[in-house]
C-alpha cells in the first residue's frame, strides 16, 4: 500500500510538473495560461520576445499540412505588437482565408444592424484623422477609406466620399442633384439671349456664355450634372431659337406668297 502511494505521488508530481512547464497554468479559477503562470482570461497566451517571426498559434489539418490559420506579431521591431490574422493556402489556389457572419432564418434577418461590421476605433471615441482602413498587397495600397468615410480607388488621398483615379464601368449611373432643371427657360417672361450677343461672347471668350471654358475645367474637373443641365438649357435656349427662326422663315414665305399672287394678278390686267 505504502509502495502504491509512493507511485502515485511520483506520478501525479510529474502530471503536475508538465502541467507547469514552460509556465503554463491551469489555476483553479478555470483560466488558462500559455507562456505566463497568472492568465486574467479564459485562454492567455504570452510568447517570449523573440528575433525574427513571433508566432503565437497556428492551427491546421492533418491531411493538409502545408495550409494553416496563424496570428503572430506583424511589426519586425522590439517592443511592438500588432496582431497578423493570416491564412496560408499552398494545397490549390482557393480562397485562404474566410471571414464569415452568420445569422439565423426568418424574423433575425430585417432591421438596420449589419451581419458583418468592420470597426476602427479610438480607446475613447471615433477615428478622426488617420485611415480607417485600407486594402492593399504588401505596400502597394489600392484602396483607402478615410476617417470621415471618404474612400479612394487608387488613390490614399480621396477628395470626395469617392474618388477614382482611372476608369469606371458602369451599366447605369444616375444622378441627383439639387439644381434647378432649365425648364424654366419655356417659361413666358424669360429672356432669351440674342444670337448677336452669343456670337460676340464666343469671339471674345471661346466658349458659350455659362460653360465652363477648357482652362476651367482642366483645374477643377467637370461636374457630369452640371454640365449636362447647362448643355440641356443650350439645347432648349438653341430649339426656341430655331422656333422663333422658323416662325420668321414662315411669315416671309407667306408675304413672298402674297407679292407673288399680286404679281400675278398685274400681269394678267
Amino acid at each position: 500500500m505504502k509502495r502504491k502511494l509512493i507511485i502515485f505521488t511520483l506520478t501525479l508530481f510529474i502530471k503536475v510538473s508538465l502541467c507547469q512547464a514552460q509556465t503554463n497554468t491551469f489555476p483553479p479559477n478555470g483560466n488558462v495560461g500559455i507562456g505566463t503562470a497568472t492568465p486574467t482570461t479564459l485562454l492567455e497566451i504570452k510568447k517570449a520576445a523573440q528575433t525574427g517571426a513571433e508566432n503565437l498559434l497556428k492551427l491546421s489539418v492533418s491531411d493538409a499540412p502545408d495550409d494553416f490559420f496563424t496570428i503572430s506579431n506583424g511589426t519586425s521591431s522590439d517592443g511592438r505588437f500588432a496582431p497578423w490574422i493570416k491564412g496560408t493556402k499552398v494545397s490549390d489556389n482557393g480562397v485562404a482565408l474566410f471571414l464569415s457572419g452568420s445569422i439565423g432564418d426568418g424574423v433575425v434577418d430585417n432591421g438596420t444592424n449589419p451581419v458583418v461590421a468592420f470597426d476602427a476605433r479610438l480607446t475613447t471615441g471615433k477615428v478622426n484623422h488617420r485611415p480607417l482602413f485600407v486594402w492593399q498587397s504588401y505596400s502597394t495600397r489600392y484602396m483607402t477609406m478615410l476617417s470621415d468615410g471618404s474612400v479612394g480607388i487608387g488613390t490614399t488621398n480621396p477628395q470626395a466620399r469617392l474618388a477614382v483615379n482611372g476608369n469606371i464601368l458602369a451599366k447605369e449611373v444616375k444622378v441627383k442633384t439639387d439644381i434647378s432643371v432649365p425648364d424654366y427657360v419655356f417659361e413666358p417672361g424669360y429672356e432669351l439671349q440674342a444670337l448677336a450677343d452669343v456670337e460676340a461672347y464666343v469671339k471674345t471668350h471661346k466658349h458659350l456664355p455659362e460653360i465652363p471654358s477648357a482652362a476651367d475645367i482642366q483645374r477643377d474637373g467637370l461636374d457630369l450634372a452640371e454640365m449636362n443641365l447647362l448643355l440641356l438649357k443650350k439645347v432648349e435656349e438653341l430649339t426656341l431659337h430655331l422656333i422663333g427662326k422658323e416662325r420668321k422663315l414662315n411669315e416671309l414665305s407667306k408675304r413672298l406668297d402674297l407679292l407673288e399672287a399680286d404679281k400675278a394678278k398685274r400681269l394678267i390686267r
